[in-house]
């Protein structure tokens, strides 16, 4: 993941997240790699949030979803429509566009 870019576009979802796991701090050590994955899942969980990805056997390619539990509502529902051939590149997709979506939210408030 790109964090400039993250920091840059998204700032307010982006400070929200470093507060949580000061990845400012970790940026610099493991070269703007967060180094597990499974925290990012989490953090949008505690977002309300839900980031999804599953594996399309028929396509052979990956997509991913973002639902928001509360409102019972998918915040864009399958996002990816097109194919993305690796579960990493879906997971990194995903992720980028949930901090988008944060962003809004936060924005909104």
């Amino acid at each position: 993941m790109n964090w400039e870019q993250i920091k840059k576009d998204y700032p307010k979802a982006y400070k929200l997240y470093d507060l949580r796991f000061e990845i400012s701090a970790l940026s610099d050590y493991y070269g703007g790699h967060h180094p597990n994955q499974r925290a990012l899942y989490d953090f949008f969980d505690e977002q309300d949030l839900m980031i999804f990805t599953y594996y399309d056997k028929g396509n052979k390619d990956f997509h991913y979803a973002i639902y928001n539990p509360k409102t019972d509502e998918e915040t864009g529902s399958i996002i990816s429509l097109t194919g993305i051939k690796t579960r990493k590149d879906a997971e990194t997709e995903a992720f980028e566009k949930g901090f988008e979506i944060l962003e809004s939210k936060l924005n909104k408030d």
